[in-house]
C-alpha cells in the first residue's frame, strides 16, 4: 500500500501518474502506510531514512519528497499487510483523518479494496 514501493505494479503506476501531474506544476501528496508487496520485510531505511529503524518512530509520519511529489508514510510495526494489527488501523485512520481536515484535498486517488482503503475513500468523501 505504500506509493515508495517499487515492487507493487499498482504503486508504480499510481506513483508514475502523480509523478506526472506534480512535473506539471500541480502540487501532489500520497499518504499511505509502510505496507510493501514483498512476502518479507523491507528494510525501511533506504526508503524512509535511518530514524525508520528506531522503534520509538513507530506509528509517526515519515515525510518523504521524491521527482515532485511528497509522500507522508505512517510507520507500521511490519511492512507486511498482513502484520498490520487493529490497534495500528485505528492510528493510521485517525492520522489520515488529521491530514484531510489539514489539506483538504480536491482530488484523492486510490487504489486497492481492503477494508481500510474502503473507510479512507468514505472519510474522503465527507471531508
Amino acid at each position: 500500500m505504500c506509493l515508495l514501493d517499487n515492487t507493487s505494479g499498482a504503486a508504480i503506476s499510481v506513483r508514475s501518474f502523480l509523478e506526472a501531474v506534480a512535473a506539471s506544476g500541480i502540487p501532489c501528496e500520497t499518504f499511505t502506510a509502510s505496507l510493501f508487496d514483498p512476502q518479507r520485510e523491507v528494510n525501511l531505511r533506504g526508503i524512509l531514512g535511518p530514524k525508520s529503524a528506531d522503534p520509538s518512530s513507530l506509528g509517526k509520519i515519515f515525510v518523504v519528497e521524491r521527482a515532485g511529489v511528497k509522500h507522508n508514510v505512517f510507520l507500521a510495526k511490519s511492512t507486511q499487510s498482513k502484520k498490520f494489527t487493529l490497534e495500528e488501523t485505528k492510528q493510521y485512520e485517525g492520522a489520515w483523518i488529521r491530514w484531510l481536515k489539514k489539506n483538504q484535498p480536491r482530488v484523492v486517488v486510490t487504489y486497492g479494496g481492503s477494508p481500510y482503503t474502503l473507510r479512507m475513500q468514505d472519510y474522503a468523501r465527507r471531508a
